[in-house]
C-alpha cells in the first residue's frame, strides 16, 4: 500500500497473498482463490479491499488451510488403520479381502456413501467445526435437494440447499452471489457438481463467517454505544462540536487510514 491509502486493488491483494500463503499453495490456485476471495471482500464493487476487510479474508483462510492439513492427516490416519487391519489378517488370507480391507476406507468417502453413512457425516461435520446438529440438518436437506441418489448436487442444486440453510440469515441478493462463488471454490475439478464432503466445508465456513460477521457487528456497536455514554458524560450543556467528535469516534477509528496505523485495533 505505497500510497498510504489503507486499500489495495487487485493486483495488489494477489501480491500480498503470494507474500503471505505462496509457501503452502501452488501458484495456479493461489491465483484462482486470490481473484474468489477479492470480489468477496470488495462489496460495494469499489475495486479495492481496506485492511480490516483482508484481516476477515486473512483469518479464513488461515482456517481452511488448517482444515485442509487436518482432513488430510484424518484420512492418512485411516488409511493407516485399514493398511494395519489388513495385515493382521495374515499373508495366507485371500487377496481380494485385503484389497477389500484396503479400500474400505477410500470407498467410504465415495460420493454415494457419504451421505449414507451417518456417523462418516458426524465425523467430517465436526472436522469442518459443525456440530451434529448442523450436519444432520445439512444432511436433511442435501438428501431432499439430491432426488437421484447420486451423492452430489449441481449449481443450481447447489444454490437452493443455500437458500434452505441460509435464506433466513442474508438477503437473497446477497445469498445468490455468496452461492455462486461458493460452488465454484467447492467445484476444483470443473465438473459442475459438488458431493457433499464438499458441501459440508463450505457449510461449516459460511457458519464461521456468519458468526464472525455477528460479533464484529456487536463489537461496532458497543464501541458506537460507549461513544454515546462518553458524550452523555460531556453534558447537555458541552460544545455541540466536541459531542459530536465523541459520538464519531467509534467510526472513525474504524476507517480505512487510520486502521492500519491502529496497531491495537489491528490486534483486535
Amino acid at each position: 500500500d505505497e500510497d498510504r491509502s489503507g486499500c489495495v486493488n487487485e493486483e495488489e491483494f494477489r501480491h500480498l497473498m503470494e507474500q503471505l500463503f505462496g509457501h503452502r499453495l501452488k501458484p495456479f490456485v493461489l491465483k484462482r482463490v486470490s481473484a474468489i476471495k477479492f470480489r468477496m471482500a470488495d462489496e460495494d464493487g469499489s475495486g479495492e479491499v481496506d485492511f480490516k476487510e483482508f484481516l476477515g479474508i486473512y483469518g479464513e483462510m488461515m482456517r481452511e488451510h488448517a482444515q485442509a492439513e487436518e482432513e488430510a492427516a484424518e484420512k492418512e490416519r485411516e488409511k493407516q488403520a485399514a493398511r494395519e487391519a489388513a495385515e493382521e489378517d495374515g499373508a495366507g488370507a485371500d487377496a481380494e479381502a485385503q484389497s477389500e480391507a484396503r479400500g474400505g476406507v477410500e470407498r467410504a468417502e465415495g460420493d454415494e456413501s457419504i451421505i449414507g453413512n451417518v456417523e462418516l457425516c458426524k465425523r467430517l461435520g465436526k472436522n469442518a467445526g459443525l456440530s451434529e446438529d448442523d450436519v444432520m440438518a445439512a444432511r436433511d436437506q442435501f438428501m431432499k435437494i439430491d432426488e437421484d441418489r447420486s451423492g452430489c448436487v449441481n449449481e443450481e442444486e447447489f444454490r437452493h440447499l443455500m437458500e434452505q440453510l441460509f435464506g433466513h440469515r442474508l438477503k437473497p441478493f446477497v445469498l445468490k452471489r455468496v452461492s455462486a462463488i461458493k460452488f465454484r471454490m467447492a467445484d476444483e475439478d470443473g465438473s459442475g457438481e459438488v458431493d457433499f464432503k464438499e458441501f459440508l466445508g463450505i457449510y461449516g465456513e459460511m457458519m464461521r463467517e456468519h458468526a464472525q460477521a455477528e460479533e464484529e457487528a456487536a463489537e461496532k456497536e458497543r464501541e458506537k454505544q460507549a461513544a454515546r455514554e462518553a458524550a452523555e458524560e460531556d453534558g447537555a450543556g458541552g460544545d455541540g462540536e466536541a459531542q459530536s467528535e465523541a459520538r464519531g469516534g467509534g467510526e472513525r477509528a474504524e476507517g480505512d487510514e487510520s486502521i492500519i496505523g491502529n496497531v491495537e485495533l489491528c490486534k483486535r
